[in-house]
């Protein structure tokens, strides 16, 4: 029986003949909840405390249903959009969402979960396999189906609403000008001294403002990273 100063609080025997505790807690949708191990009664107290206050302040949802199912059923209901944009959904999902989330646990994808899947994105963009476009297709894709769950009581909060998203427009302009050589046609009949000084000077500018996109990109995932200023021209 639990001891009355630490109500919902029960001891069981364990192997080698020791005492642990176990703890009965409610989540916030009313479901009685239980977590064993702990190895006094006042660690399963306290720890049964927090997730009162958790669950009164509607923070304490879980859920075994994974990130995969979850969006395969959303996917399959999500009448209100086009069909160009569930198949733009469907190709995020299969592509990028459900290879990084797919078997967690809706209730276990957090703020970071979401911020690591974001500065994996950021290397793709940095390695030239994806365009900051469409990351920010897929964090979009990411946000509405995680509102779905909201919706549906499976989890507490959008982690995406703290993701920024990707500087798309100065960075869509150095994902096409990085690689690229100034055009001849363009200096026009110039000195070959002057037309090997322009092309080393807009090298340069292209050089910092790669550099500068991909401090943004990073700051843009992770916000505690200091921002990069620059006066674009």
């Amino acid at each position: 029986m639990a001891r009355r100063e630490y109500p919902g609080v029960y001891p069981y025997p364990a192997a080698g003949g020791r005492t642990l505790y176990r703890t009965l807690y409610t989540d916030s949708n009313g479901r009685q909840r239980q977590k064993r191990g702990f190895s006094t009664l006042s660690a399963a107290a306290k720890f049964r405390a927090r997730m009162q206050v958790r669950a009164e302040r509607g923070e304490l949802r879980i859920t075994r249903e994974t990130f995969a199912e979850h969006f395969d059923a959303w996917l399959k209901g999500h009448h209100s959009a086009s069909k160009g944009t569930r198949d733009g959904y469907g190709a995020a999902g299969e592509r990028r969402l459900k290879p990084f989330f797919g078997p967690t646990r809706l209730s276990a994808i957090d703020v970071q979960t979401v911020r690591n899947f974001a500065a994996e994105m950021v290397d793709l963009v940095e390695a030239g396999e994806l365009a900051p476009k469409t990351v920010n297709n897929t964090l979009s894709c990411l946000s509405t189906c995680l509102k779905d769950a909201v919706a549906l009581h499976r989890i507490p909060a959008n982690p995406c609403e703290h993701i920024a998203h990707l500087p798309e427009s100065h960075i869509e302009r150095d994902w096409l000008e990085r690689d690229s050589a100034v055009p001849g046609a363009m200096l026009g009949p110039l000195p070959a001294r002057r037309r090997a000084a322009d092309r080393d000077r807009h090298a340069d500018q292209r050089g910092a403002r790669v550099a500068l996109g991909r401090r943004r990109l990073r700051q843009a995932c992770d916000p505690r990273l200091p921002p990069a200023h620059c006066r674009w021209r």
